[in-house]
């Protein structure tokens, strides 16, 4: 199995909403869905979701290290204690007010 992402971005203006999505995609399959904001060079990363049968297996990874080569800075809001090593190992640095930043 190839386990190489596609990212499906869906703008907000197109879905009648503030937020961007973006569909996780492997092998045409949607794997997970990202819940976004997308502002010039920023995407501000409100919640990742890798459905049940997809888990553990490097999804949310590697959208984030997709993501990390096509936007300046990265901002993943209000992130809960509990996944706060996943943000570390992604190379983010927490902020106040629980976000957790990369910058290019």
């Amino acid at each position: 199995m190839r386990n190489e992402i596609i990212i499906e971005f869906i703008q907000h203006d197109r879905q009648h909403t503030e937020f961007d999505w973006a569909n996780i995609i492997v092998q045409k399959e949607k794997v997970g869905q990202v819940r976004c904001l997308i502002e010039s060079n920023a995407l501000t990363i409100f919640s990742i979701k890798v459905f049940p049968d997809y888990q553990g297996l490097g999804y949310a990874s590697k959208f984030i290290e997709k993501v990390k080569k096509k936007y300046d800075i990265i901002i993943a809001d209000r992130v809960r204690v509990t996944s706060s090593g996943f943000w570390d190992k992604m190379g983010f640095v927490q902020t106040e007010h629980g976000k957790w930043v990369y910058l290019k």
